[in-house]
């Protein structure tokens, strides 16, 4: 099963994960963690404190974490392919 599709099976709802609004409102209303995030951003960091007691959060953590790495592969990729830094070897 996709990352995606074992937080939508686990909170009970499909949503945008990539969406910072969307999340927020997820956070919020179905994991009842607006004690503990109020009005601050949700960053990773944030993520990787409140997984600690919340499972499903380790998942997203996971996603993001491997969002964000294939993001930096796909610029370096992008790089090599309009020759702005050599290719190795």
């Amino acid at each position: 099963m996709k990352t995606k599709e074992k937080v939508y099976d686990k909170i009970g709802i499909k949503f945008d994960i990539d969406s910072h609004k969307e999340f927020s409102v997820i956070i919020d209303k179905n994991l009842g963690l607006h004690q503990f995030v109020g009005s601050k951003k949700i960053t990773l960091s944030l993520l990787k404190q409140l997984s600690i007691n919340t499972p499903v959060l380790k998942i997203i953590v996971k996603h993001k974490i491997l969002q964000s790495q294939l993001k930096k592969i796909d610029s370096i990729l992008r790089k090599v392919k309009d020759n702005k830094i050599p290719a190795i070897g």
